[in-house]
């Protein structure tokens, strides 16, 4: 979870994560507890790359992997050569590559301005190049730090922005990655769309989804209007299935036990028409969901508040990890009830019919560091859960886990935001 601004709102950016192989639903036999286990055997936790934080390193890795035949793609939110941010010196975010073997390379620096600046969610695959998003930079003069672009680049690093967001009717502020479908890229940005929309965080509408062809040609897909009918912050990477997309928004929807809604689960076509299939409410259902993945032909989410009440999240609830049909039937397979086991579930993945993912927040309570470190857990389908892995405090291993676990063989990858030998995260590898 961070904090981002845009306009003059606050608005929390959940990153998006990416599905995963199918199958049988059993969840394997790795031993739950602290214990920091490094080898090669199923339930190891290995530390493939300590983020520097440097010039010449990214710092706060942010969204899922990507992997392109043998190499892994990702992008900081911070870190690198440049940055044109109000003058500061904490990078403006870079492009990234690394082998299963260590090897890591800066593929890109953002400058800030019109090249973009801290890249959100991962990247997709597109006709042989890597697609992304920036939350900031650009050529928009509506919000200081500017309002985003979509850019392409290279396995050897050359970057080229496709498209700048305006800031108005045309979204602004992309909060997540990137799908194709059909040859045609599509995102959603937390701001921007209908003016005079959800004042409650931007006077500049409720969000948009949008479409952008790879010579950089920009279409909006739908605008959203908030209230109590519809969504309003639509957030994360798309899911594109049978021929329709579906996403989550983190706000709008019922607003009984959320003061700006309690977020829904929408579809929308190419063409832009929207349908909301489920309305949050905080209560056994969560609130606040995180991007969808597919399995089976049904989709599966996790919301990063509501369901039981537990520990020092008092009556917000620990998150719940939900399913629900194209049609809109939801149900929840699992409500965390113990700050120790996780709390905060972030988007999912999918290996041999078991979901796994991480959680922002519970687990070791790092006391002076101000975090708690978070947890690695899996679930059945069935609602059968098993806490596999306890991000440790201390120790330069990383903690508080970026969304988003990428299956390769039988190891999950992913990030975190925090840790490592300077705290600016780290990327790993466990055994599954």
């Amino acid at each position: 979870m961070k904090a981002s601004v845009w306009g003059s709102a606050i608005v929390v950016v959940f990153l998006a994560a990416c599905g995963g192989r199918q199958g049988a639903a059993t969840i394997p036999n790795v031993p739950a507890g602290d214990a920091e286990i490094r080898s090669s055997t199923s339930g190891a936790y290995a530390m493939l790359h300590d983020f520097r934080g440097s010039p010449h390193d990214g710092s706060t890795p942010n969204g899922y992997l990507t992997a392109v035949g043998g190499t892994l793609y990702g992008t900081t939110s911070s870190g690198g050569r440049y940055c044109s941010r109000h003058g500061r010196g904490i990078g403006c975010g870079v492009v990234f590559s690394i082998t299963p073997s260590g090897r890591y390379r800066v593929l890109h620096s953002f400058k800030g301005g019109s090249d973009g600046s801290n890249p959100v969610g991962g990247l997709v695959v597109l006709h042989g190049l890597l697609y992304g998003a920036t939350s900031g930079g650009g050529s928009c003069t509506a919000s200081i730090d500017g309002c985003g672009t979509i850019f392409s680049i290279s396995s050897r690093g050359k970057e080229r922005v496709l498209y700048s967001f305006k800031g108005r009717s045309d979204g602004a502020a992309p909060s997540g990655g990137l799908v194709a479908m059909n040859g045609v890229l599509y995102g959603v940005t937390e701001a921007g769309g209908i003016r005079g929309y959800c004042k409650h965080y931007s006077s500049e509408g409720c969000g948009t989804a949008f479409a952008v062809n790879t010579s950089g040609d920009e279409q909006v897909v739908y605008r959203f209007r908030g209230g109590p009918k519809d969504g309003s912050y639509p957030f994360g990477q798309l899911l594109a299935l049978g021929g329709n997309l579906f996403g989550t928004t983190l706000f709008g929807g019922y607003f009984r036990h959320c003061g700006n809604g309690c977020g829904t689960i929408f579809d929308v076509t190419a063409s832009g028409v929207e349908r909301v299939l489920h309305h949050f409410d905080a209560t056994s259902l969560g609130s606040q969901p995180d991007a969808l993945i597919a399995l089976n032909g049904r989709l599966y989410g996790a919301t990063f508040n509501g369901g039981a009440v537990c520990g020092s999240y008092g009556e917000t609830g620990c998150g719940t990890v939900f399913e629900a049909t194209t049609a809109g039937t939801v149900r929840t397979i699992y409500r965390f009830k113990l700050v120790r086991e996780g709390a905060g579930p972030q988007s999912l993945a999918a290996v041999n019919g078991v979901l796994y993912g991480t959680t922002n927040y519970g687990g070791n309570d790092c006391g002076a560091s101000g975090a708690y470190a978070g947890v690695l857990f899996a679930i059945a389908t069935s609602g059968t859960k098993q806490l596999i892995y306890r991000f440790p405090c201390g120790g330069g291993g990383g903690i508080v886990p970026s969304p988003g676990l990428l299956p390769r063989g039988n190891l999950l990858y992913g990030t975190t935001s925090l840790g490592g030998g300077t705290g600016s995260g780290t990327i790993f590898t466990f055994g599954i």
